[in-house]
């Protein structure tokens, strides 16, 4: 299997750039993530750039994606965090977004806390996203509101669920069974920030053309 990985990331409006990402290659498969720290809590920074390192040297250690193992190294960057509130009184609030997908032969899973997302294309065309944890998602599920509205909602920075928020640690985490000829595309958007996107291309490399396998919209949440 064939990957093509790119990224490129803007500091946006802000003085410090608060997104962090990571990648590492397996013959079996592979992982990515994408954090952004939150500009409005002290050290959006170093925890976004310390959930990353986490969750890397976490998935390092294993060959397994399962929906435990995709929880266990989200929560152990969730303790590091809080152990680096704890810690430093400059910190104390620090936290991130955070977006990973793991690929191991032919199953694909991702995970996230925040308004990080994960795109999957087809063919040009949106066949899946993460639903953000913010109050303009809940909105859009309610149906008060349109998902384009979301980006210049005025609550578009109120996040439900992050990384160092001790009061809700709940990763969504989900898994497709057939997952070649997609282009997963990860990305922050938050607009008071730069923006930080991976577009990462993988295919059957016993083939010349990208097709579509069965199975494909077979999408499940594990949590």
């Amino acid at each position: 299997m064939n990957y093509d990985t790119s990224f490129v990331s803007e500091i946006g409006g802000r003085k410090v750039n608060e997104d962090t990402y990571g990648y590492q290659i397996a013959p079996s498969g592979g992982c990515w993530v994408v954090a952004d720290g939150l500009g409005g809590h002290r050290g959006g920074q170093p925890a976004s750039f310390l959930a990353v390192k986490t969750v890397m040297e976490s998935l390092a250690l294993t060959t397994d994606n399962s929906p435990n193992t995709l929880h266990r190294s989200l929560e152990t960057a969730q303790n590091a965090i809080i152990a680096g509130q704890q810690s430093d009184h400059e910190l104390y609030a620090m936290r991130t977004t955070i977006v990973l997908l793991v690929i191991q032969n032919d199953q694909a899973r991702w995970a996230h806390l925040g308004d990080s997302r994960l795109y999957a294309f087809h063919k040009n065309r949106v066949v899946f996203q993460t639903k953000d944890h913010s109050v303009p998602q809940v909105l859009v599920s309610a149906g008060d509101i349109r998902s384009e509205n979301i980006r210049g909602h005025e609550d578009r920075n109120r996040l439900l669920r992050s990384l160092g928020n001790q009061d809700d640690f709940r990763p969504v985490i989900l898994r497709i069974l057939s997952w070649y000829a997609l282009v997963m595309h990860f990305c922050c958007v938050r607009t008071d920030s730069g923006s930080i996107y991976w577009k990462t291309k993988w295919r059957n490399c016993c083939s010349i053309q990208i097709q579509l396998h069965s199975g494909f919209s077979k999408w499940k949440s594990c949590y």
